[in-house]
């Protein structure tokens, strides 16, 4: 065996780690079998750090060999990504709070496993529905019903949609949109088509997850070749172990470098969320939520468009993800009106000084021995100690207005830093409602006003 070990070839031996119950016990008796009987080009006694909880434990990090610290590094680039579109530049200001009342209500509203949610600005379905069916889909998606072939009209409409996106959230930000959500990419014959098109506007590929991937191999190279090319991402949904070694078998250990494979089936490690049909797929499903977008779902087939968050709510929202508005739209004056709409009566929203301050519903609140002030969720807690900060925490009983809070705090405090304190904490999604109604019909954009989700 060389001494040098690649990245994929790492890679490779994880995800047959994760993948692969028998790998799995036959590594735990005899590694060295384990990965002579999988052809794997690596020493799994140097790889022990990465499988064997103890040896990651007790392993000082400096004898870790070299090729699997710039493995671990690659994964930590790889978590940066996600930082990095989180943190992404828009030029909507208003969004841009929003945005960010958003990431934090939801980072204190769920736990780990959900740290992989992006709130990306939007995505756009090329189909209406999914021909796979997995039975863990988050989005219970329905069948497949229509494809948005790429026509002149299709291909017109479509950059009319990115120009809007681009007008909306500053091509820095817009360039993080994607292809796809309760569909898949390979259900489109034309996606790489439509992919071509956005990498043409934004200089990347849009990233993309397929449950179909194994249906037609030499298309599924076809594409990786065309998002590792032009800077996009790919992920591989395995539903079956059966699927997982079809996989191996027919896709190098090289050739699979820059695809994640997010692994389903029972016998892996990996975890599903309860959103959707997940719940009835697992019993240890978890809750939690695939919903990654703070921004717009739009569907090309149908026309339809919502402004959505994510959420662990799943008594009220299903799917994991909350709907704020929807409509249709028949062109692309109509799509910009909508975008408008939101703009101003939900995104744009801020505190004044009549409107009462209320905790979110999940958030229970406690004054501690020390002095601070504590919020609970079922997933987090965080203390406020800061004085000022807990005097305003205390006055807000969902009865006291804005400028009752300021009035009744102004003889210790200066009333220009409590609004700006207020402010702030406002920032940390602390009082954020999510719509209460699921029940949301569709409606033209021109029957205005639109059909919105009342929260109290």
């Amino acid at each position: 065996m060389k001494d040098r070990m690649q990245y994929y070839n790492i890679k490779r031996f994880m995800e047959l780690y994760d993948g692969d119950p028998e790998f799995r016990e036959l590594l735990q008796q005899d590694p060295s079998r384990a990965v002579q009987k999988w052809n794997l080009e690596v020493d799994p006694e140097a790889l022990r750090v990465l499988w064997d909880d103890q040896a990651g434990r007790d392993t000082d990090p400096e004898t870790i060999h070299p090729d699997v610290q710039l493995y671990i590094e690659a994964l930590k680039q790889g978590d940066k990504g996600i930082g990095d579109i989180i943190a992404a530049e828009t030029t909507n200001r208003a969004y841009a709070k929003w945005r960010e009342r958003q990431v934090n209500r939801f980072a204190s509203q769920s736990f780990e496993f959900n740290w992989l949610i992006e709130h990306r600005p939007f995505t756009i379905e090329l189909s209406s529905g999914c021909s796979v069916g997995c039975d863990y889909c988050c989005f219970a998606a329905e069948p497949l019903s229509g494809v948005a072939r790429f026509t002149d009209e299709n291909q017109k409409r479509f950059h009319e949609i990115l120009d809007a996106m681009v007008d909306f959230f500053g091509s820095g930000a817009a360039e993080f949109g994607f292809l796809y959500w309760a569909t898949d990419p390979f259900d489109n014959r034309d996606y790489e088509k439509y992919a071509r098109a956005f990498f043409e506007r934004f200089g990347r590929t849009p990233g993309a997850t397929t449950a179909a991937w194994h249906r037609n191999v030499r298309r599924t190279k076809q594409a990786l070749e065309q998002h590792l090319r032009d800077n996009g991402s790919i992920r591989f949904s395995v539903n079956s172990l059966e699927q997982f070694h079809f996989c191996l078998e027919n896709f190098t250990a090289q050739e699979l470098a820059g695809v994640k494979l997010v692994l389903q089936h029972p016998e892996s490690t990996g975890d599903i969320t309860a959103a959707g049909r997940g719940r009835t797929a697992r019993a240890d499903a978890l809750v939690g939520t695939g919903a990654c977008i703070s921004g717009y779902l739009i569907n090309l087939v149908e026309q339809s468009i919502k402004l959505i968050t994510p959420t662990t709510d799943l008594q009220t929202w299903p799917l994991g993800y909350a709907v704020y508005r929807q409509g249709h739209f028949k062109d692309a004056e109509q799509l910009r009106e909508f975008l408008s709409i939101c703009e101003d009566n939900v995104i744009s929203s801020n505190f004044n000084d009549d409107d009462v301050l209320r905790f979110r519903p999940d958030l229970s609140s406690r004054v501690e021995s020390e002095g601070g002030f504590t919020l609970s969720s079922e997933f987090t807690k965080v203390t406020y100690d800061r004085p000022m900060q807990k005097d305003i925490l205390s006055q807000i009983d969902g009865q006291k207005s804005v400028g009752e809070i300021v009035g009744h705090l102004m003889e210790s405090h200066p009333a220009a830093v409590l609004y700006h304190t207020i402010r702030q904490l406002y920032q940390h999604g602390l009082f954020e409602q999510l719509p209460e109604s699921t029940e949301l019909p569709m409606v033209e954009v021109a029957d205005l006003p639109l059909t919105a989700a009342v929260s109290h």
